[in-house]
């Protein structure tokens, strides 16, 4: 007797735990700045140093990047900026990670706060959220069916699972010169720049995944002489290909940007003035493509002239329910209080998304969270002209998951956020934020499944036992494959010596059994 075997690649979540570290220290101006008068924007990114595994719990080491753009007491230049690093060192508890595991671990500023001590000195306080997890790659083999054994008989059900194909981290990078045009001045020095995804879809191809979204470039710099501070804005779309030999139109993908690194750098013009952007943007992924398969399990099976002993075990079946995306908008406001300037212009406005909760409900996911922003603006004090004022827009938004049960997996993360801002009245910021989200939801198929049939020989006294023929009456529910078990008959026998043209039985319907 040979099995005919499948394997179903899977990938289930071990471990996942989350902490929010707090972090306050002081940081000084270097000797070659000149001295500040007030903190306009601060900007705080996590760098994961090193992540050191063990039973549950996760090691973690890391910085916090600080920028900080002020106003100086130089007149030729009113702006600059300065950066530093806070280094940082936890231990998370994450029940089920054991040492050797490999531990994914992201991290936000969900919090940053910047304080002048003095005109040399900052004060730095921040709350970081660090989330750890592993996926854990395994295979389950099912029996489809037996091949060489015409004595016999299998009994099989089809099963729709998620066949995972591709699962591995990746790089997008994607470079771009942006050209400024002629009503900009020249850039002597970048002070500040604010370069954020905006959007990012992706769409399955046969050996490719095709990556299209957009990139949001802000730039504050130092121009010539003129115009002293210009600040430079505009929208940058892109394409990219991830080239992938496993991947299929059709397949369902779960493409999270775990990191996405944007910079912009200056570069010259065939003229040699500094009158170009370039774009640098390096994105980190992790990738998990699974395809739609219809697996058939055998689930019973029985001899004509033998016993034979079905073993049975109970397994779990990772399967995707859902792989999409979904985009929402919140809108909050501003006010500019304490001031006699007038607000003129905002220049731009900058922020992420934070993710507080994640709650399942009935055909819905409910999220829950705040978009922590900053608006960089002018008014009409000569002397010093810039100022920015700061909110956290919370939100609460449903995702539409028809058929969701409670006791699924579900994810959610943020692709992408864009913002737009207008001036409302004298003092207020109109602010209006459009989010893109990932969703990835994941349902636990429990189920028993047959891991091997073994066979022996008949008692002879049970076999002495069994009828060579008679009538046997249906009852509620009976199949042709209950009878034939019972029987020790092929089921088809039985069928075609009753003229059957359908296995559907009816209760109280007489069947002849002939051995």
């Amino acid at each position: 007797m040979e099995f005919i075997k499948q394997n179903i690649h899977m990938n289930i979540l071990t471990a996942q735990g989350t902490s929010e570290v707090t972090l306050e220290d002081d940081m000084n101006l270097s000797d070659a700045k000149p001295d500040m008068e007030k903190v306009i924007l601060e900007e705080g990114d996590v760098e994961i140093t090193e992540i050191k595994e063990g039973k549950d719990s996760v090691k973690i080491r890391g910085k916090l990047l600080v920028k900080v753009l002020y106003v100086t007491d130089d007149r030729g230049c009113v702006l600059d900026k300065m950066e530093g690093n806070i280094s940082f060192e936890t231990e998370m508890e994450c029940s089920g990670v054991n040492p050797g595991d490999a531990v994914n671990v992201t991290g936000e500023v969900t919090d940053l706060s910047v304080g002048l001590i003095n005109s040399r000195k900052i004060s730095v306080r921040s709350l970081i959220t660090l989330k750890a997890n592993v996926q854990t790659l395994t295979d389950e083999e099912v029996i489809s069916g037996i091949s060489d054994d015409d004595t016999m008989e299998c009994r099989c059900k089809e099963q729709m699972m998620s066949q995972l194909c591709v699962c591995k981290k990746d790089i997008l990078r994607h470079k771009k010169e942006i050209e400024i045009g002629q009503e900009y001045p020249d850039v002597i020095q970048i002070l500040w720049q604010d370069v954020r995804l905006l959007r990012f879809d992706t769409r399955m191809e046969d050996g490719r995944i095709a990556v299209n979204g957009e990139v949001n470039v802000a730039v504050l710099y130092e121009g010539e002489a003129q115009q002293p501070i210009t600040y430079f804005e505009k929208r940058v779309p892109f394409q990219e290909y991830i080239e992938e030999r496993s991947a299929k139109e059709g397949m369902l993908a779960d493409i999270c940007i775990t990191n996405a690194l944007l910079q912009i750098d200056l570069k010259p013009n065939p003229d040699g003035r500094e009158r170009i952007f370039l774009l640098d943007m390096v994105a980190y992924l992790e990738l998990s493509l699974y395809e739609k398969i219809k697996v058939q399990m055998l689930s019973d099976a029985y001899a004509v002239s033998q016993e034979v002993y079905c073993h049975k075990k109970d397994t779990v079946f990772p399967n995707i329910v859902q792989s999409s995306q979904a985009m929402t908008t919140v809108e909050g406001e501003i006010k500019v209080r304490g001031s006699h300037k007038k607000l003129m212009q905002v220049l731009g406005c900058k922020g992420n998304v934070c993710i507080q909760h994640v709650e399942p409900r009935d055909n819905d996911i409910e999220v829950t969270g705040f978009v922590p922003c900053k608006c960089m603006y002018i008014t009409n004090d000569d002397m010093m002209p810039y100022d920015a004022v700061g909110t956290k827009i919370p939100f609460t938004y449903r995702i539409e998951a028809n058929g969701i049960a409670g006791t699924d997996d579900v994810r959610v993360y943020v692709l992408g956020v864009s913002f737009g801002v207008s001036v409302n009245g004298e003092d207020n910021i109109a602010v209006r934020a459009t989010i893109q989200f990932g969703v990835c939801i994941t349902r636990k198929e429990e189920m028993t499944i047959l891991c091997d049939v073994t066979k022996e020989p008949m008692d002879p006294k049970k076999r002495a036992n069994i009828p060579q023929y008679c009538i046997y009456r249906t009852l509620e529910n009976d199949t042709l494959w209950d009878i034939g078990k019972k029987y020790y008959l092929p089921a088809s026998q039985i069928k075609e010596l009753n003229g059957l043209s359908t296995e559907t039985l009816t209760e109280g319907q007489n069947l002849l059994i002939v051995r």
